[in-house]
């Protein structure tokens, strides 16, 4: 057979997927239970659905992988990322495929990484959400206690000062009615 090939024919590029092969949410070094790992996701895929992971202060530093679904030539693979809650927009292609973040603090980010192959071709980004949990002495209840505290400290002042001014006002009551007799 014979083959004819056009040069100025652009070729039917397949879509490709970007995967999270290993996320960690590792746990403080300062904790003092000896597991380091809190929770542990594999293969992320772009399409899954899942719900937003709710995590302890003491979980406030990441440690992702991604992968892909493209294998051109998978050494040449690239990757940019972003922590929506950190950051705005997606860093520099790296080839490095290792994400970590650390010292986290409370509130809601969505982890966003985005893979692009040899040829140019971006694969379809993968996100997943996460939420940091406070330290216990940034919760509303410690903030409430604060305040109690705070409260019962002003009015036992409040108290104790009346107490001295009365013992006062009296000694100061004997001391007159003492001159006034002589």
């Amino acid at each position: 057979g014979l083959y004819c090939y056009d040069i100025s024919a652009v070729p039917k590029q397949m879509p490709f997927y970007t995967f999270v092969s290993t996320l960690n949410f590792i746990k403080d070094k300062k904790s003092n239970t000896n597991s380091e790992s809190s929770l542990a996701l594999e293969n992320l895929a772009p399409n899954s659905t899942r719900k937003e992971i709710t995590l302890p202060f003491s979980s406030n530093e990441i440690y992702a992988i991604p992968s892909a679904s493209d294998y051109y030539d998978i050494t040449e693979m690239q990757y940019a990322y972003y922590l929506e809650g950190k950051e705005d927009n997606y860093g520099i292609w790296n080839k490095i495929p290792v994400i970590n973040y650390n010292n986290l603090h409370e509130g809601h980010y969505i982890l966003h990484v985005k893979s692009r192959n040899v040829i140019g071709q971006e694969g379809r980004e993968v996100s997943v959400a996460f939420r940091i949990l406070p330290p216990w002495f940034r919760t509303i209840w410690a903030y409430l206690l604060y305040v109690l505290l705070t409260g019962t400290l002003i009015w036992l002042i409040v108290i104790l000062n009346s107490k001295r001014l009365m013992e006062q006002n009296i000694r100061l009551e004997k001391i007159i009615t003492e001159r006034t007799k002589t």
